[in-house]
């Protein structure tokens, strides 16, 4: 009643920084603990070292070495070389043949000696998690300057997507694939064994399921790429063809596990497969479909998961691939 007002600050409500201060320490708790229970219930191989890094024109590069016993895939090393090619030895211009692909071409269930393109002789430009746009980026960035003889693109009928869609892929591997490095601290934070590992690393795990993921391409390459996909993945083609004629460039499309088993049992058409063939005819685009080499062998001994070749598979390859640009 005297007038004086009361001191707030004195009072026992907490002031907008102390509660700012509690809500971040208890982020940085339960972060603190999801490292802890994911470093415990995430298997070993979702936790590898990175071997890529962050970059800003094709997305990621590959760099250094990993041994492949952590994958389960053998007592060998996946090692990358300055330019981030699965390749040894000297390299001077120009290569005699540059394979240009995915994860497909790169062979990382292999040792490199066994990979298709050492075995042609040739550069292994395979990128692993690449979208035909990221693979032309890369060319014209910095593989041009290799000036190959060949220039072998190896593809899939999934490969057939939109510039938006290839770019959704890009940046959801970005964001989840843990071995690739961010440049960013805070994203790199945010990738690591915390809080958003254990919320995406079950469905992450969706395409290591053989059979959901053999369902998944299957689907993909029994259906036609939509025109504007169809479109966009020309173009990027004819952008990595640059003005290359004759048999300098080579496109060789390589089928899913799945879509050899169908074609194995007949039960369905590859629409995609014929979308191809037709653009390459059209373009005078000498091209290889692996299908008929594959269809003849057990795919138990050709795969070693719905996209990737065993040893074998890469040997049978390499073999359907020499024979071809022989002719």
């Amino acid at each position: 009643m005297n007038g004086v007002k009361p001191d707030n600050n004195k009072s026992g409500t907490p002031s907008l920084k102390m509660g700012v201060a509690i809500v971040l320490l208890n982020l940085a708790g339960i972060e603190l603990l999801a490292q802890v229970l994911a470093y415990a219930l995430i298997p070993a191989q979702r936790r590898v070292q990175y071997i890529a890094l962050e970059d800003p024109v094709v997305g990621w590069k590959f760099r250094g070495c990993r041994h492949q016993s952590v994958l389960g895939y053998g007592d060998f090393s996946l090692c990358f070389d300055d330019l981030g090619l699965r390749t040894g030895g000297p390299r001077a211009a120009p290569v005699p043949r540059l394979f240009l692909g995915t994860s497909i071409t790169l062979g990382q269930q292999v040792p490199a000696d066994s990979t298709f393109a050492s075995r042609l002789n040739g550069v292994n430009a395979g990128f692993d998690g690449y979208t035909v746009y990221q693979l032309r980026d890369r060319y014209r960035a910095d593989l041009f300057a290799l000036e190959p003889r060949h220039l072998v693109l190896v593809v899939g009928a999934d490969d057939l997507v939109t510039v938006a869609e290839g770019r959704s892929r890009y940046e959801n591997t970005l964001l989840t694939n843990p071995m690739i490095e961010r440049r960013s601290p805070i994203k790199r934070l945010a990738k690591r064994e915390g809080v958003f590992r254990l919320l995406t690393w079950r469905s992450s795990q969706a395409l290591d399921d053989p059979q959901q993921a053999d369902r998944y391409f299957l689907n993909l390459v029994t259906r036609p790429a939509d025109p504007q996909a169809l479109d966009d993945w020309q173009k990027a083609v004819l952008a990595i063809r640059a003005d290359r004629s004759g048999d300098s460039f080579i496109l060789v499309l390589s089928p899913p596990r799945s879509q050899v088993r169908a074609a194995q049992q007949g039960t369905a058409a590859f629409p995609r497969n014929e979308q191809i063939r037709a653009f390459c005819e059209t373009q005078g685009i000498p091209w290889i479909d692996l299908m008929p080499a594959l269809v003849s062998h057990d795919i138990r001994t050709t795969y070693v998961d719905s996209l990737h070749y065993s040893d074998f598979g890469h040997a049978l390859v390499s073999a359907e691939i020499s024979a071809r640009m022989s002719q």
